[in-house]
């Protein structure tokens, strides 16, 4: 078993990565808006919910906390300087590239997905002084983590209207995860980070892990995908905001994941996925600006979003191939 890195991350990585590409294509204006089809209609809702790229997101979190925490909890040397020099230029110069991109072509910069960038950086800011109480105590990881999952929602209560916003039935709210601004987002997405930290330590703890069938990792991901719709569902029509689903959400997502890794250890991983996975940050960080190119030269159609598809595609893999491994190379450099 390769205990220097946990197999199948890489697939799960770019699998995310194209769930938040696909929920950001219009669908919505090729089968609901103004027609007045009931099929289409029906076709239109169940696009419009199936990609919740905000669900993946989430997962995204739970992902970042195993790959930070996994190299320091099987024995690595903290030096905190250097490691947050690193995980900053890593993740920063892609980020200004597609800025720059942004700007030359005209495009919002609050459209590109930077939220939750913004967030990974601060818990890469906080990580150094997690490992060290962690390291002192191990059960002190737990305390972190309730703490920091009752704070989300202690912050939602106090800052915002969410919860009289269900009772009331208000569809008027801004319910979006990241409303309340940086800092208070990153607050309400440590919990997930920090599952992710625990699923780190506990998959470098056991020895043997559980055989997971095929047709029963199938079921798992169905029931996240579905669990992820509820959330979308649920948001957009019975006004439950996504600052009190999502982090319910993260504890179910956590569960998938540690499933995910779990079958992966028995079973031999797709290549294509895993190779895919390398550039699963650019398409991220990508796929905002070349589906806004496209989008603002030609009229919504299924061949459209073929296009912006393939065109993200191709594009993210370029950007890998200049900026984004350059930035890791240099990352790797520093000492």
């Amino acid at each position: 078993m390769n205990k220097k890195w946990i197999l199948g991350l890489d697939s799960l990585r770019i699998v995310l990565a194209l769930i938040v590409l696909l929920s950001h294509l219009d669908t919505y204006s090729i089968f609901h808006s103004n027609n007045t089809n009931e099929l289409y209609r029906l076709i239109g809702f169940i696009f419009g919910n199936s990609f919740v790229g905000v669900c993946a997101v989430i997962a995204f979190f739970v992902v970042s906390g195993i790959v930070i925490h996994f190299p320091y909890v099987n024995g690595k040397t903290m030096q905190p300087f250097s490691f947050l020099i690193k995980r900053f230029l890593r993740i920063s110069i892609p980020m200004i590239a597609v800025y720059i991109l942004a700007k030359v072509v005209g495009m919002t910069i609050s459209k590109l997905p930077f939220w939750s960038l913004y967030c990974e950086l601060i818990y890469y800011f906080l990580y150094p002084s997690i490992l060290y109480f962690i390291r002192k105590k191990e059960w002190i990881l737990y305390i972190f983590f309730a703490l920091s999952f009752v704070s989300s929602y202690v912050i939602v209560f106090v800052n915002g209207t969410a919860f009289n916003d269900l009772i009331t039935h208000n569809k008027a709210l801004n319910a979006e995860y990241w409303q309340f601004g940086i800092l208070v987002t990153a607050i309400l997405g440590l919990p997930n980070w920090l599952l992710g930290v625990i699923l780190a330590r506990k998959y470098s703890l056991i020895k043997e892990y559980n055989f997971i069938s095929r047709s029963k990792i199938y079921l798992i991901r169905m029931a996240i995908f579905f669990l992820s719709m509820i959330c979308s569902v649920l948001r957009y029509h019975f006004s439950l905001s996504y600052t009190l689903s999502l982090n319910i959400f993260g504890l179910f997502a956590a569960i998938w994941i540690w499933y995910e890794i779990n079958y992966w250890s028995k079973h031999t991983t797709i290549k294509l996925f895993e190779q895919m996975g390398k550039i699963s940050y650019s398409v991220y960080i990508c796929h905002a600006l070349v589906v806004y190119i496209i989008a603002h030269s030609f009229k919504p159609s299924l061949c459209i979003i073929s296009l912006e598809i393939i065109a993200t595609l191709l594009f993210s893999y370029l950007f890998y191939l200049i900026v984004e491994k350059p930035s890791h190379k240099l990352a790797q450099k520093i000492r």
